[in-house]
């Protein structure tokens, strides 16, 4: 038998081992209003939606870590008994094509898993997860956020209305502050290493261009290419992410004599993760 199968047989006896964990832990109701609420999500920014809705009221259990790239990462046992076992589980929606064959998962764990789309409402760019990098659709994954929570949690309505009202506040001004700090740059192109913002990059009007295409690393043709395009707009940056390798945006950062600089679309502190985006994007464009 070959290591992949002895592998696959492993993570088939752990599910297993966590179903009959779950069922035997897992009421059919949800918590009373005295105890905490286990909400998961998938990525971080989410946490931090939920967070600013449901405030202490709320236990949050994030998927994938916010410094890993989540096409590279497999959910531990441990994890997918987390989300299973919570109260309701706030997905990214069908454009995260990883999240399917994680509800694939927990549905065999919980099958009353209680799960809230947070894409619902947006205008989703084909084949781009990051649809939550403009405050404008930060906004209404908070209010899925907050009418799910007050669907399943009536008593707790006016907390999470309060919350609700006050963060929309905070990403509006977030908003105003990004368009005055893009305002007035020398050039409104930014080299990224892998194609997180073009959301928004299309909201503050931008021009992203992107080292990593479609998953695949550059060849020394779009190598070249890039290079001639970033000397041409006399380009001071590279931008990289945490999550990835960069020694392809090292290559054109040294051709060019730019400075390499880390924007994250991963972090829970998503309004003061955002603005310091826009800041460093404001700082070598100008």
């Amino acid at each position: 038998m070959s290591r992949l199968q002895y592998g696959k047989i492993a993570l088939l006896i752990s599910i297993l081992i966590l179903l009959v964990s779950c069922m035997e832990k897992k009421s059919n109701g949800l918590n009373t209003e005295s105890e905490k609420i286990h909400i998961a999500v998938t990525l971080d920014p989410f946490a931090g939606f939920v967070q600013a809705v449901a405030g202490d009221d709320a236990e949050v259990s994030v998927v994938f870590p916010p410094n890993v790239s989540p096409h590279n990462f497999d959910p531990t046992p441990q994890t997918l008994m987390d989300v299973a076992e919570c109260d309701l589980y706030f997905r990214t929606g069908d454009v995260f094509q990883l999240e399917s064959v994680l509800m694939d998962k927990l549905s065999l764990m919980n099958e009353q898993l209680k799960t809230k789309d947070c894409s619902v409402g947006i205008d989703i760019i084909p084949h781009n997860t990051h649809y939550w990098l403009i405050p404008a659709n930060a906004k209404i994954i908070v209010n899925n956020i907050s009418e799910a929570l007050i669907q399943n949690f009536p008593d707790r309505e006016e907390i999470f209305e309060t919350n609700t009202k006050k963060y929309l506040s905070e990403l509006d001004k977030l908003d105003a502050e990004i368009i005055e700090k893009l305002s007035d740059l020398r050039t409104r192109t930014i080299i990224v290493y892998h194609p997180a913002w073009t959301y928004f990059a299309r909201e503050y009007n931008l021009n992203e261009i992107a080292i990593e295409k479609h998953g695949k690393s550059p060849t020394p043709n779009d190598l070249k290419d890039l290079i001639n395009l970033a000397k041409e707009q006399n380009i001071k940056a590279v931008f990289t992410e945490p999550q990835f390798e960069s020694a392809h945006a090292r290559t054109i950062a040294d051709q060019i004599d730019a400075e390499l600089v880390s924007i994250n679309p991963l972090t829970e502190n998503y309004i003061k993760n955002l603005s310091e985006a826009a800041e460093k994007i404001a700082k070598y464009g100008k």
